[in-house]
């Protein structure tokens, strides 16, 4: 009995970048009259794609992008800032809060939670691949990719550190 998970590729690394480059559209076409739009990352992977999001909308539009970081604690489930004055940065703008997977909405959840303390103007949320079975009320705003998984599946999105490309797998 072959008891080894198979991990098969859902997304390449041409497949994100294409994913992130429309994702930056939708973001741009939605905020085109913003001065400033910040992206707050969840945790490694999330910083990967707000900085791919932001070179795309760099690129795009004239809006200043601003990018601050939430961590996850290593001995609980909370989110605490990287930078301990980060909230402060968001009073009266419009917050992206980008991760990588969507799937039961507790990491979202508490990242939106985290985020209104600053008292944003608005918060909205952009994720790579959104895998379903939500057990707390999020939703997101922008997704490179809506997959229907199995409980028994996981999606992953793995960053090479040193090509600075990604690539999503399930398994």
């Amino acid at each position: 009995m072959n008891t080894e998970i198979e991990k098969v590729k859902i997304l390449s690394a041409g497949a994100i970048t294409a994913k992130l480059k429309r994702m930056a559209f939708e973001i741009y076409e939605r905020n085109f009259k913003e001065e400033e739009l910040i992206f707050v990352s969840i945790g490694p992977r999330g910083e990967f794609l707000a900085k791919q999001l932001a070179v795309h909308m760099v690129e795009i539009s004239n809006l200043n992008i601003s990018q601050l970081r939430l961590i996850k604690s290593e001995s609980a489930d909370d989110l605490n800032w990287q930078l301990p004055d980060a909230v402060s940065k968001i009073e009266g703008k419009t917050v992206i809060i980008v991760d990588d997977v969507l799937y039961s909405g507790k990491t979202m959840f508490t990242a939106v939670a985290e985020v209104v303390k600053g008292k944003p103007n608005g918060v909205q949320v952009a994720v790579l691949i959104d895998r379903g079975h939500r057990t707390l009320p999020v939703s997101h705003d922008f997704v490179g990719m809506e997959m229907a998984t199995s409980l028994k599946q996981y999606i992953s999105m793995e960053v090479d550190s040193k090509t600075s490309r990604a690539a999503a797998y399930i398994f």
